[in-house]
């Protein structure tokens, strides 16, 4: 009699340890699954900032090719009135 509760109380362990296992490898599963979002959206983040900064870039070069052909211009056109 005592043998047949001994052996229930440890197939109850064994049921309870192998669901907190099944819970743990589950919680382990779900956070890399987070990590992996996370990774993805930094990635994604960090290369809209680089496609932004490259645009600011090249604004910023035309401008400065602006600035240069207007003066090459204007140099010109003093060149010819004098």
């Amino acid at each position: 009699m005592e043998k047949d509760r001994a052996l229930e109380a440890t197939e109850r362990e064994k049921i309870v340890t192998l669901a907190q296992i099944d819970k743990e490898k589950t919680v382990e599963v779900e956070r890399k699954n987070i990590q992996d979002v996370i990774r993805d959206r930094v990635r994604l983040e960090k290369g809209v900032v680089e496609e932004q900064q490259g645009v600011k870039d090249l604004e910023a070069f035309r401008a400065v090719e602006r600035e240069k052909t207007v003066g090459i211009t204007q140099a010109s056109q003093q060149a010819e009135e004098n």
